[in-house]
């Protein structure tokens, strides 16, 4: 395929690309010129627009004209909010292409041909759909294919692995019922590594998205007038309703409380800013750190800064925050450090900075592009570039 205006037009048009279709379009991205492909996209998404909206667009093409014009206007508030509209249209349109191309008009940076070629010669695949599951008697199983398969009973529950999500079944007899009066609660964990995720449904109904590098211990079936878990890392929870049960998360030194409601939980250890954030998405949610408690609305998230201050912030988009859960890295005005570390974490790669860069960035690209591609993306800003050996990525100064 020669690196003709003709192909890329096709190729934008299309909803899957092959791997050979794909790293055609990065090398074209690494040689083409900027104003082409400016031209190219927009032209692109206002084909796509009322297909993807089923003609009943949310704002007119007339709009997206003046959302054009704007990407030039020296008022970077304005700029950002009108960009982050393209975008989500651009997403749908063709994946990295989103992340591409708001590099290119939200920094105003030409693209160097010689910053992105032969970025990593052995490239790093994305993470997968992976954990270990920890049973209460000691048992290990590694969860590692889509395969369904009976694991165990444990606890008065059938333990079930199919399509990369794990079940607890509570057994529905009457010896079942009776486990209220005789099973003692213990913990089982589910485990997912650097570079994996998984998901879990719990014996009440709950269901669990656990992101790389995170643990979540839990019982397998609640008993009792409270349904307790203990998580680190990153969980998103869809909490089954239950007044006579309260679901509570235990997190670092915090606690949330909930009778049945969707939310997000982060909590890393090696985040040295907020070591725990959580965000409501639907329902009513208590949270609890040290004597400090808030009852968050939809739309709220609370966190706790490294040095145990509490601090709320209303009408965070939830979308956003939960792009990982949907198979997406996003980034808004992150520093980079942070940024590497979801890197890292995906990928399971170290990151060494030669050069101290607290720049921040803008971004948002698939989950499952390969390490290149993902590096490519934000050496496109003209703010940092990147040396590769590898699994080590030293961060240098552009």
């Amino acid at each position: 395929m020669d690196y003709s205006r003709e192909n890329l037009a096709a190729l934008l048009r299309k909803e899957q690309w092959t791997v050979e279709e794909h790293k055609w379009f990065m090398q074209y991205v690494n040689h083409a010129d900027e104003g082409e492909l400016e031209f190219l996209m927009h032209e692109e998404y206002k084909e796509q627009l009322p297909l993807l909206y089923n003609n009943e667009l949310p704002f007119s093409a007339e709009v997206l004209e003046k959302i054009h014009s704007q990407l030039h206007e020296n008022n970077s508030r304005r700029k950002q909010f009108t960009l982050r509209r393209w975008m989500t249209v651009a997403a749908s349109v063709a994946g990295i292409i989103f992340c591409t191309f708001a590099y290119l008009h939200y920094h105003k940076n030409k693209v160097k041909p010689q910053v992105a070629v032969n970025l990593i010669k052995n490239d790093v695949a994305p993470g997968t759909t992976k954990a270990m599951l920890k049973l209460s008697n000691g048992s290990t199983v590694v969860l590692n294919d889509d395969k369904m398969q009976h694991i165990a009973r444990d606890g008065g529950a059938d333990i079930m692995k199919q399509d990369g999500k794990l079940s607890f079944n509570k057994e529905n007899t009457d010896a079942g019922k009776s486990l209220k009066n005789t099973y003692t609660l213990s913990y089982n964990s589910l485990i997912t590594p650097r570079g994996g995720q998984y998901q879990l449904q719990m014996a009440d109904g709950t269901k669990v998205w656990l992101n790389s590098a995170s643990q979540l211990q839990f019982p397998a079936v609640f008993t009792g007038n409270e349904r307790r878990v203990k998580l680190s890392g990153e969980a998103y929870f869809e909490v089954a309703k239950n007044a006579k049960m309260p679901f509570i998360v235990e997190v670092a030194s915090s606690e949330v409380k909930v009778l049945g409601t969707h939310f997000n939980i982060r909590a890393y250890a090696d985040d040295d800013i907020t070591p725990v954030e959580a965000t409501l998405l639907e329902g009513s949610i208590k949270f609890t750190h040290a004597e400090k408690s808030l009852i968050l609305t939809p739309g709220e998230q609370v966190s706790v800064g490294a040095n145990g201050v509490v601090a709320l912030s209303k009408d965070v988009d939830t979308d956003d925050i939960i792009a990982w859960k949907k198979g997406f890295f996003h980034f808004e005005k992150r520093r980079l450090d942070f940024i590497m570390r979801e890197l890292a974490r995906w990928y399971d790669i170290e990151v060494v900075y030669k050069d101290q860069n607290d720049a921040s960035f803008f971004a948002e690209m698939p989950k499952n592009t390969n390490l290149s591609d993902a590096l490519k993306a934000l050496q496109l800003t003209g703010k940092v570039k990147f040396a590769v050996d590898g699994k080590k990525v030293t961060v240098l100064k552009q």
